[in-house]
């Protein structure tokens, strides 16, 4: 129970991990699209990864065009909005098209699609990247709604099957930001690994009011790089001050996949404080040959974009005698909250009294 914990009530960005893809855009008949669910905004703009280029497309090559879609999740009907050309010259690296004004209907699937407009597509394109399977466990995702990926090979009269759970874009509207803007996904970077005294995760401030009681944590793992003998461990950080390791979790847990760890007591954890969590091991004698490894994400280095991300400025954090930050690289990770006596320890008249001091009151 202490490997698998059962889980109620938990925060933050809880992921498996994913994989990255890449699309060619090489033909004028190659319409890619990416889906979402609309708020009740005005949608603005469109962000996006290039991971290569090949020729020289020019901005007006590659257009942005916006879609209602059908109950499949598939482009349907004429244009609402668009085309809009590519904000400058097409390069490796992250594209936007912000010319957009248009007032969305609220719940329904929107896609955005890419084309190429250039004379001889085959040999003037961007390739674009995305991850799949890597939205947190508490966003829906599915054909109808949620962010979703397709492809047309025939100017959009059919589409391909349907990419769920997509990450890689950005949604731009008035009043928010929505998506997960990633251009990477990594698994294994030595540099990172989790061996010896050495241990990775993200740091993050805690929320500005209330003082929640936490039971446990949970870390993205990737695959193990050889023989670890320690068993891991998550481990939770006021600032750079140890406060609590959650109980082992066996070395035989190697595949990717969302760790959960519980402490031997509820941990009450102060409000709007820097906090880290990490992953580490116990035998604190291996070599970067055998190592665990943290999931982590590199997300599109703006401001905007990184405050998306669960408690609103979660970066990653690697422990080598001192903490290193770094600011676009991300560790999924979040807060097993208590279920017993509540998820809220009192404080003041910050929440309302129909609350109960937990989320099932």
């Amino acid at each position: 129970m202490a490997n698998y914990p059962a889980v109620r009530n938990a925060i933050g960005f809880l992921t498996k991990g994913g994989g990255s893809a890449t699309v060619s855009i090489n033909a004028t008949n190659a319409w890619l699209m990416f889906g979402f669910a609309a708020p009740d905004d005005t949608f603005t703009d469109f962000l996006v990864y290039a991971s290569d280029l090949v020729g020289t497309p020019a901005a007006a090559d590659v257009t942005a065009t916006l879609y209602a879609c059908d109950s499949e999740g598939s482009p349907s009907g004429g244009a609402v909005a668009g085309p809009v050309n590519c904000d400058s010259t097409p390069a490796i690296g992250w594209l936007s098209w912000s010319g957009f004004s248009y007032a969305c209907t609220p719940g329904i699937q929107y896609a955005v699609v890419l084309k190429n407009l250039h004379g001889t597509p085959a040999s003037n394109y961007i390739k674009v990247t995305y991850a799949t399977t890597t939205i947190p466990l508490y966003i829906t995702s599915t054909i109808q709604i949620g962010y979703t990926k397709k492809l047309s090979t025939d100017g959009g009269s059919t589409w391909g099957s349907v990419a769920v759970g997509v990450a890689g874009p950005r949604f731009g509207f008035t009043s928010t930001k929505r998506g997960l803007p990633f251009n990477s996904i990594s698994n294994g970077a030595v540099g990172y690994g989790v061996y010896s005294a050495r241990e990775f995760g993200s740091r993050f401030t805690s929320q500005a009011n209330g003082i929640l009681r936490v039971r446990g944590l949970c870390v993205c793992m990737g695959a193990k790089s050889g023989s670890p003998t320690g068993n891991k461990r998550l481990r939770l950080y006021e600032g750079t001050t140890w406060k609590r390791d959650t109980y082992d979790i066996l070395a035989v847990v190697t595949n990717q996949d969302l760790l959960m760890g519980t402490f031997s007591s509820v941990y009450e954890m102060a409000p709007n404080t820097l906090h880290r969590i990490t992953l580490g091991e116990t035998t604190q004698s291996d070599s970067s040959s055998n190592r665990y490894n943290a999931t982590f994400y590199t997300i599109h280095n703006d401001a905007a974009s990184r405050s998306m991300m669960s408690f609103g400025d979660m970066h990653a954090t690697y422990l080598n005698g001192t903490f290193a930050d770094t600011t676009t690289d991300i560790v999924p990770v979040g807060l097993i909250l208590d279920d017993g006596a509540g998820e809220f320890a009192p404080y003041g008249m910050k929440f309302h009294p129909g609350m109960n001091g937990n989320f099932n009151g």
